[in-house]
Protein backbone atom coordinates (compact mmCIF):
# COMPACT_ATOMS: atom_id res chain seq x y z
CA UNK A 1 0.00 0.00 0.00
CA UNK A 2 2.84 2.40 0.85
CA UNK A 3 4.55 1.55 -2.44
CA UNK A 4 1.29 2.27 -4.24
CA UNK A 5 1.04 5.65 -2.53
CA UNK A 6 4.60 6.47 -3.58
CA UNK A 7 3.79 5.55 -7.18
CA UNK A 8 0.65 7.66 -7.10
CA UNK A 9 2.61 10.63 -5.68
CA UNK A 10 5.26 10.15 -8.34
CA UNK A 11 2.61 10.12 -11.02
CA UNK A 12 1.15 13.31 -9.59
CA UNK A 13 4.58 14.95 -9.62
CA UNK A 14 5.16 13.89 -13.19
CA UNK A 15 1.78 15.31 -14.19
CA UNK A 16 2.60 18.59 -12.44
CA UNK A 17 6.02 18.73 -14.08
CA UNK A 18 4.50 18.13 -17.52
CA UNK A 19 2.06 20.98 -16.85
CA UNK A 20 4.97 23.32 -16.01
CA UNK A 21 6.77 22.18 -19.14
CA UNK A 22 3.72 22.80 -21.32
CA UNK A 23 3.29 26.26 -19.83
CA UNK A 24 6.99 26.91 -20.40
CA UNK A 25 6.66 25.87 -24.03
CA UNK A 26 3.76 28.27 -24.51
CA UNK A 27 5.68 31.12 -22.88
CA UNK A 28 8.74 30.30 -24.96
CA UNK A 29 6.63 30.58 -28.11
CA UNK A 30 5.53 34.01 -26.89
CA UNK A 31 9.19 34.99 -26.38
CA UNK A 32 8.68 35.37 -22.63
CA UNK A 33 12.07 33.85 -21.93
CA UNK A 34 12.34 34.49 -18.19
CA UNK A 35 8.83 33.23 -17.43
CA UNK A 36 9.45 30.16 -19.57
CA UNK A 37 12.75 29.46 -17.78
CA UNK A 38 10.99 29.75 -14.42
CA UNK A 39 8.41 27.16 -15.50
CA UNK A 40 11.12 24.77 -16.69
CA UNK A 41 12.91 25.25 -13.35
CA UNK A 42 9.76 24.25 -11.48
CA UNK A 43 9.46 21.20 -13.71
CA UNK A 44 13.12 20.29 -13.07
CA UNK A 45 12.52 20.36 -9.32
CA UNK A 46 9.90 17.67 -9.84
CA UNK A 47 11.70 15.70 -12.58
CA UNK A 48 15.45 16.35 -12.20
CA UNK A 49 16.37 13.44 -14.48
CA UNK A 50 14.44 14.74 -17.48
CA UNK A 51 17.03 15.84 -20.08
CA UNK A 52 14.53 17.74 -22.23
CA UNK A 53 13.78 20.18 -19.42
CA UNK A 54 17.45 21.18 -19.18
CA UNK A 55 17.61 21.60 -22.96
CA UNK A 56 14.52 23.81 -22.91
CA UNK A 57 15.83 25.97 -20.09
CA UNK A 58 19.18 26.22 -21.87
CA UNK A 59 17.31 27.57 -24.90
CA UNK A 60 15.83 30.31 -22.70
CA UNK A 61 19.15 31.21 -21.13
CA UNK A 62 20.73 31.38 -24.59
CA UNK A 63 18.46 34.24 -25.64
CA UNK A 64 20.35 37.53 -25.88
CA UNK A 65 17.61 39.26 -23.90
CA UNK A 66 18.42 37.02 -20.94
CA UNK A 67 22.20 37.00 -21.40
CA UNK A 68 22.73 33.95 -19.19
CA UNK A 69 25.03 32.06 -21.53
CA UNK A 70 27.17 30.30 -18.88
CA UNK A 71 24.00 28.87 -17.34
CA UNK A 72 22.83 27.79 -20.79
CA UNK A 73 26.08 25.86 -21.18
CA UNK A 74 25.73 24.26 -17.74
CA UNK A 75 22.21 23.07 -18.55
CA UNK A 76 23.27 21.77 -21.96
CA UNK A 77 26.17 19.82 -20.45
CA UNK A 78 23.82 18.27 -17.90
CA UNK A 79 21.36 17.42 -20.67
CA UNK A 80 24.05 15.49 -22.55
CA UNK A 81 25.12 13.71 -19.35
CA UNK A 82 21.53 12.52 -18.88
CA UNK A 83 20.97 11.61 -22.54
CA UNK A 84 24.28 11.26 -24.44
CA UNK A 85 22.59 9.90 -27.57
CA UNK A 86 20.06 12.77 -27.86
CA UNK A 87 21.50 14.95 -30.61
CA UNK A 88 19.54 18.10 -29.75
CA UNK A 89 21.49 18.37 -26.52
CA UNK A 90 24.67 18.84 -28.55
CA UNK A 91 23.01 21.63 -30.52
CA UNK A 92 22.13 23.40 -27.26
CA UNK A 93 25.69 23.01 -25.99
CA UNK A 94 27.23 24.24 -29.25
CA UNK A 95 24.90 27.25 -29.24
CA UNK A 96 25.97 28.22 -25.72
CA UNK A 97 29.65 27.77 -26.58
CA UNK A 98 29.19 29.91 -29.68
CA UNK A 99 27.56 32.67 -27.62
CA UNK A 100 30.46 32.47 -25.17
CA UNK A 101 32.86 32.76 -28.14
CA UNK A 102 34.29 29.32 -27.41
CA UNK A 103 34.35 28.57 -31.11
CA UNK A 104 36.75 25.60 -31.10
CA UNK A 105 34.71 23.94 -28.34
CA UNK A 106 31.49 24.63 -30.26
CA UNK A 107 32.89 22.98 -33.38
CA UNK A 108 33.96 19.92 -31.38
CA UNK A 109 30.47 19.69 -29.88
CA UNK A 110 28.88 19.92 -33.34
CA UNK A 111 31.12 17.15 -34.64
CA UNK A 112 30.18 14.95 -31.68
CA UNK A 113 26.52 15.52 -32.44
CA UNK A 114 27.01 14.83 -36.14
CA UNK A 115 28.58 11.49 -35.24
CA UNK A 116 25.15 10.59 -33.82
CA UNK A 117 23.07 12.18 -36.59
CA UNK A 118 25.07 13.45 -39.60
CA UNK A 119 22.07 15.20 -41.14
CA UNK A 120 20.87 17.13 -38.08
CA UNK A 121 20.06 20.61 -39.44
CA UNK A 122 20.66 22.59 -36.24
CA UNK A 123 24.25 21.39 -36.05
CA UNK A 124 24.83 22.19 -39.72
CA UNK A 125 23.51 25.71 -39.13
CA UNK A 126 25.58 26.12 -35.97
CA UNK A 127 28.77 25.23 -37.83
CA UNK A 128 28.00 27.91 -40.41
CA UNK A 129 27.45 30.46 -37.63
CA UNK A 130 30.95 29.63 -36.43
CA UNK A 131 32.38 30.25 -39.89
CA UNK A 132 30.44 33.49 -40.17
CA UNK A 133 32.03 34.54 -36.88
CA UNK A 134 35.43 34.05 -38.53
CA UNK A 135 36.21 30.57 -37.19
CA UNK A 136 37.89 28.21 -39.66
CA UNK A 137 36.23 24.84 -39.27
CA UNK A 138 38.13 21.63 -40.01
CA UNK A 139 38.29 21.35 -43.80
CA UNK A 140 38.59 17.56 -43.86
CA UNK A 141 35.53 17.18 -41.64
CA UNK A 142 33.65 19.66 -43.83
CA UNK A 143 34.52 17.67 -46.96
CA UNK A 144 33.36 14.43 -45.37
CA UNK A 145 30.02 15.87 -44.24
CA UNK A 146 29.27 17.89 -47.40
CA UNK A 147 25.99 17.34 -49.23
CA UNK A 148 26.90 18.62 -52.68
CA UNK A 149 23.53 17.87 -54.28
CA UNK A 150 21.58 19.86 -51.70
CA UNK A 151 24.19 22.65 -51.85
CA UNK A 152 23.97 22.92 -55.63
CA UNK A 153 20.19 23.21 -55.42
CA UNK A 154 20.41 26.09 -52.93
CA UNK A 155 23.07 27.79 -55.04
CA UNK A 156 20.87 27.57 -58.14
CA UNK A 157 17.98 29.19 -56.30
CA UNK A 158 20.36 31.81 -54.94
CA UNK A 159 21.60 32.65 -58.43
CA UNK A 160 18.01 33.20 -59.55
CA UNK A 161 17.30 35.50 -56.62
CA UNK A 162 20.52 37.41 -57.32
CA UNK A 163 19.61 37.90 -60.97
CA UNK A 164 16.27 39.31 -59.81
CA UNK A 165 18.08 41.71 -57.41
CA UNK A 166 16.54 39.98 -54.39
CA UNK A 167 19.65 40.41 -52.29
CA UNK A 168 18.27 39.26 -48.92
CA UNK A 169 16.82 36.10 -50.44
CA UNK A 170 20.05 35.41 -52.31
CA UNK A 171 22.08 35.77 -49.11
CA UNK A 172 19.85 33.27 -47.29
CA UNK A 173 20.05 30.77 -50.14
CA UNK A 174 23.81 31.04 -50.54
CA UNK A 175 24.08 30.64 -46.76
CA UNK A 176 22.04 27.45 -47.06
CA UNK A 177 24.42 26.24 -49.76
CA UNK A 178 27.36 26.92 -47.45
CA UNK A 179 25.73 24.97 -44.64
CA UNK A 180 25.58 21.96 -46.93
CA UNK A 181 29.05 22.46 -48.42
CA UNK A 182 31.37 25.12 -47.00
CA UNK A 183 34.29 23.81 -49.09
CA UNK A 184 33.01 25.26 -52.39
CA UNK A 185 34.70 28.60 -53.06
CA UNK A 186 31.98 29.69 -55.49
CA UNK A 187 29.35 29.73 -52.73
CA UNK A 188 31.51 32.11 -50.68
CA UNK A 189 32.08 34.26 -53.75
CA UNK A 190 28.39 34.43 -54.58
CA UNK A 191 27.36 35.37 -51.08
CA UNK A 192 30.11 37.98 -50.98
CA UNK A 193 28.65 39.52 -54.13
CA UNK A 194 25.13 39.58 -52.66
CA UNK A 195 26.40 41.13 -49.43
CA UNK A 196 28.25 43.78 -51.42
CA UNK A 197 25.03 44.65 -53.23
CA UNK A 198 23.50 45.19 -49.78
CA UNK A 199 26.55 47.33 -48.93
CA UNK A 200 27.43 44.98 -46.10
CA UNK A 201 31.10 45.17 -46.93
CA UNK A 202 32.49 43.75 -43.69
CA UNK A 203 30.69 40.47 -44.26
CA UNK A 204 31.42 40.63 -47.98
CA UNK A 205 35.11 40.87 -47.08
CA UNK A 206 34.87 37.88 -44.74
CA UNK A 207 33.31 35.75 -47.48
CA UNK A 208 35.85 36.91 -50.05
CA UNK A 209 38.67 35.93 -47.70
CA UNK A 210 37.19 32.45 -47.28
CA UNK A 211 36.86 32.20 -51.06
CA UNK A 212 40.50 33.13 -51.70
CA UNK A 213 41.74 30.76 -48.98
CA UNK A 214 39.83 27.88 -50.56
CA UNK A 215 40.81 28.74 -54.15
CA UNK A 216 43.90 30.99 -54.23
CA UNK A 217 44.35 30.52 -57.99
CA UNK A 218 40.89 31.86 -58.92
CA UNK A 219 41.06 35.49 -60.08
CA UNK A 220 37.39 36.24 -59.41
CA UNK A 221 37.91 35.73 -55.69
CA UNK A 222 40.44 38.57 -55.66
CA UNK A 223 37.94 40.84 -57.36
CA UNK A 224 35.44 40.13 -54.56
CA UNK A 225 38.22 40.82 -52.06
CA UNK A 226 39.31 44.07 -53.72
CA UNK A 227 35.75 45.37 -54.02
CA UNK A 228 35.04 44.85 -50.33
CA UNK A 229 38.36 46.39 -49.28
CA UNK A 230 37.81 49.41 -51.49
CA UNK A 231 34.40 50.11 -50.02
CA UNK A 232 35.82 49.76 -46.51
CA UNK A 233 38.40 52.44 -47.31
CA UNK A 234 41.29 49.98 -47.13
CA UNK A 235 42.83 51.16 -50.38
CA UNK A 236 46.41 49.79 -50.10
CA UNK A 237 44.99 46.33 -49.35
CA UNK A 238 42.57 46.73 -52.24
CA UNK A 239 45.46 47.58 -54.55
CA UNK A 240 47.38 44.49 -53.45
CA UNK A 241 44.32 42.22 -53.87
CA UNK A 242 43.83 43.50 -57.42
CA UNK A 243 47.51 42.98 -58.19
CA UNK A 244 47.40 39.44 -56.81
CA UNK A 245 44.39 38.65 -58.97
CA UNK A 246 46.02 40.07 -62.08
CA UNK A 247 48.99 37.78 -61.55
CA UNK A 248 46.54 34.94 -62.16
CA UNK A 249 44.53 36.59 -64.95
CA UNK A 250 46.37 39.55 -66.44
CA UNK A 251 43.47 40.46 -68.73
CA UNK A 252 40.73 40.51 -66.11
CA UNK A 253 38.91 43.78 -66.80
CA UNK A 254 37.19 43.98 -63.41
CA UNK A 255 40.51 43.64 -61.61
CA UNK A 256 42.14 46.22 -63.89
CA UNK A 257 39.38 48.67 -63.00
CA UNK A 258 39.75 47.96 -59.29
CA UNK A 259 43.50 48.50 -59.52
CA UNK A 260 43.04 51.84 -61.25
CA UNK A 261 40.49 52.96 -58.66
CA UNK A 262 42.72 51.88 -55.77
CA UNK A 263 45.74 53.71 -57.19
CA UNK A 264 43.76 56.94 -57.42
CA UNK A 265 43.43 56.67 -53.62
CA UNK A 266 46.83 55.32 -52.60
CA UNK A 267 48.68 58.31 -54.07
CA UNK A 268 47.11 60.30 -51.24
CA UNK A 269 48.27 60.30 -47.64
CA UNK A 270 46.52 57.91 -45.20
CA UNK A 271 44.76 60.91 -43.61
CA UNK A 272 43.33 62.04 -46.95
CA UNK A 273 42.34 58.47 -47.82
CA UNK A 274 40.39 58.23 -44.57
CA UNK A 275 38.70 61.60 -45.15
CA UNK A 276 37.65 60.64 -48.67
CA UNK A 277 36.32 57.30 -47.50
CA UNK A 278 34.29 58.92 -44.72
CA UNK A 279 32.89 61.41 -47.21
CA UNK A 280 31.77 58.62 -49.52
CA UNK A 281 30.09 56.83 -46.63
CA UNK A 282 28.24 60.01 -45.64
CA UNK A 283 27.12 60.61 -49.21
CA UNK A 284 25.71 57.09 -49.44
CA UNK A 285 23.80 57.59 -46.18
CA UNK A 286 22.38 60.87 -47.43
CA UNK A 287 21.33 59.31 -50.72
CA UNK A 288 19.53 56.51 -48.86
CA UNK A 289 17.74 59.07 -46.69
CA UNK A 290 16.68 61.11 -49.72
CA UNK A 291 15.39 57.98 -51.48
CA UNK A 292 13.36 57.13 -48.35
CA UNK A 293 11.94 60.64 -48.12
CA UNK A 294 10.90 60.59 -51.78
CA UNK A 295 8.60 57.67 -51.00
CA UNK A 296 6.69 59.58 -48.30
CA UNK A 297 3.30 60.64 -49.77
CA UNK A 298 2.64 64.39 -49.70
CA UNK A 299 6.19 65.39 -48.77
CA UNK A 300 7.45 68.37 -50.80
CA UNK A 301 11.10 67.59 -51.47
CA UNK A 302 11.77 71.27 -52.20
CA UNK A 303 11.43 71.90 -48.48
CA UNK A 304 13.92 69.20 -47.57
CA UNK A 305 17.52 70.15 -46.87
CA UNK A 306 20.20 67.78 -45.72
CA UNK A 307 23.66 68.84 -44.56
CA UNK A 308 26.32 68.31 -47.18
CA UNK A 309 23.88 68.02 -50.07
CA UNK A 310 24.17 70.31 -53.06
CA UNK A 311 27.87 70.66 -53.67
CA UNK A 312 31.46 69.86 -53.02
CA UNK A 313 33.70 67.06 -54.30
CA UNK A 314 31.04 65.48 -56.48
CA UNK A 315 31.75 62.15 -58.10
CA UNK A 316 33.82 60.81 -55.21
Amino acid sequence: ERSERRNMASEAEVKKAEDHKATGNTLFGQEKWKDAADEYSLAIELMPENHVLYANRAACYAQKAMDRFPEALTDAVHCIELAPSWVKGYARKAQAEYLLKKYADAEQTCRAGQAIDPGFALLRSQLQLLRDAGHRTNLEEDMLSANKTAAANEKSRGNTAFQESKWDEAIVLFSNALEYDPTDHVFWSNRSAALAEKEDFNDALRDAQFCVELKPDWAKGYNRLALALYNLGRYPECEKAAQDGLKIDAENSALKTMLEQARLETVESPEVQLALHNMRVDQKKQKKMMDTLKNIPGLDMRNVHMPGMGGGMGGL
